[in-house]
């Protein structure tokens, strides 16, 4: 996980550092939503391939995963409550490019849709706060820090030097107790 964590951090870092930050946004999603542990069932969207037979139905639209607005037209600590999805992304491709209209499916002679699901797509885009830009950022530095097991014989270090690792802070600490999660050995 810290080597995924440490490229995406030096991927937002280039995206910041670059001279399309000034103009850009960059949007951070994950395909996967990681296990079955959402509380919010999952809704129906509008598409081409949705079937009443449950598992051919592609209009379902399955947990959900975190998604990351990073640009200087972000609005900061902005939870939006819309419900998105993954062509949210692409609707705010076709507001700003093709002429699709910010909210709805507009008129369908214009031909900016690739699908239903993107015709009636929530435009993530709308979160932005164009007339305000904060250009300024404070990146924290990415390290490459991995657990004493994956770095045993390659350190160097005896164990007792070895930095602590984010899961040994949190089990030291009591966070996953706090978390409900069951803690043995403590």
């Amino acid at each position: 996980m810290r080597a995924g964590q440490h490229f995406v951090s030096r991927v937002v870092k280039a995206f910041v550092e670059s001279p399309h930050w000034q103009r850009g946004v960059m949007f951070l999603t994950y395909d996967e939503w990681g296990g079955f542990f959402d509380h919010v069932p999952p809704p129906t969207m509008p598409d081409d391939r949705a079937s009443d037979v449950d598992e051919e139905n592609f209009g379902q639209a399955g947990f959900r995963v975190p998604t990351r607005m990073i640009s200087p037209y972000a609005r900061p600590g902005f939870v939006a409550h819309q419900l998105y999805d993954h062509t949210s992304i692409l609707r705010f491709i076709e507001w700003r490019f093709l002429g699709a209209p910010a909210h709805g499916a507009g008129r369908r002679k214009r031909n900016w849709w690739l699908t239903s699901r993107d015709l009636h797509a929530n435009n993530i885009g709308w979160s932005l706060r164009p007339r305000r830009p904060d250009p300024e950022v404070d990146l924290p530095e990415a390290t490459m820090d991995t657990s004493p097991a994956c770095s045993a014989g390659t350190s160097g270090l005896v164990a007792a030097e070895r930095p602590m690792t984010d899961l040994q802070r949190g089990y030291q600490e009591g966070f996953f107790g706090r978390m409900g999660y069951p803690v043995v050995g403590r």
